[in-house]
């Protein structure tokens, strides 16, 4: 959770600026921003707040989300099933 007192907020708008430029030289999108918040990524999600109208996440949390992506199997990650997983776990269920 983001600590609004020790942490250093940042724009959504701004996060790419503070990330390094890939490999082919582009900066990331800032729909990838908006991805980990929503969705993730292998189960971890960048964690967020809105105040006015403004999304913002820090500096702090940024570092966190790279080093959870970082620890390979050191943490266990929630893994969110598609929907034809479900579904096809459903149908061995109801099989069985």
């Amino acid at each position: 959770m983001i600590d609004l007192e020790h942490e250093t907020l940042v724009p959504f708008r701004d996060v790419p600026r503070l990330l390094p430029v890939r490999a082919n030289g582009k900066r990331l999108h800032i729909s990838a921003v908006y991805r980990w918040v929503t969705r993730g990524v292998q189960g971890f999600v960048l964690e967020s707040i809105r105040i006015a109208g403004t999304t913002y996440t820090s500096v702090e949390a940024l570092q966190r989300f790279a080093e959870a992506q970082s620890r390979n199997g050191t943490r266990r990650r929630t893994r969110r099933l598609r929907a034809r997983q479900r579904y096809r776990r459903r149908v061995r269920t109801r099989a069985s």
